[in-house]
């Protein structure tokens, strides 16, 4: 069985308020605004697919996830030229 893994950003900032007539403040906008008035069913997720070996939880562009991959492989050893001297 193969789970499914899903993904969201939620960008701006964390509160915003405004003061009504009698100076008290009320949350109407930000993130905690949108929490509050959304749940997982009214989120937009965007489904990704993490790939072995580093299973990342967050999607990357391929073209860095390929240089990340080439960086981690092994590398053959390129030392040329030692030759074992006799004693």
């Amino acid at each position: 069985m193969t789970a499914k893994v899903y993904y969201a950003d939620l960008w701006g900032l964390r509160e915003v308020y405004e003061e009504d007539a009698h100076g008290e403040r009320t949350l109407t906008g930000g993130k905690y605004h949108w929490l509050w008035q959304n749940e997982l069913s009214t989120t937009e997720w965007t489904p990704i697919e993490p790939q072995a070996p580093f299973y990342r939880s967050l999607h990357l562009k391929v073209k860095l996830s390929g240089s990340i991959k080439k960086s981690h492989e092994p590398q053959e050893n390129k030392v040329q030229g030692l030759a074992r001297g006799s004693s």
